[in-house]
């Protein structure tokens, strides 16, 4: 079986942004792997994707969203209704 999901990374926008530093996640479950003792997984994520399951009142279980980016950002209100539905 696979580890539990612990973190998605959001994908938003301009993909030149949120992908600024594609080994972050990887860093983030190495050291939560060698604290806890457990392996954990993570996901890219979409923010649409987010929205459509919130709109199909699906939850995500994740208990990490992860944002990265250099540059200011804003989320709709759909956007953020569903990052807190998670």
């Amino acid at each position: 079986p696979s580890p539990p999901l612990l973190a998605a990374k959001i994908e938003f926008r301009d993909t030149k942004e949120w992908i600024n530093d594609p080994g972050d996640v990887d860093n983030l479950m190495n050291k939560a792997r060698q604290i806890l003792g457990i392996w954990y997984r993570h996901v890219n994520m979409s923010s649409q994707e987010l929205v459509n399951r919130f709109n199909a009142n699906v939850k995500t279980k994740t208990p990490i969203l992860y944002l990265s980016g250099h540059n200011g950002f804003s989320f709709s209100k759909e956007e953020r209704e569903a990052f807190l539905f998670i």
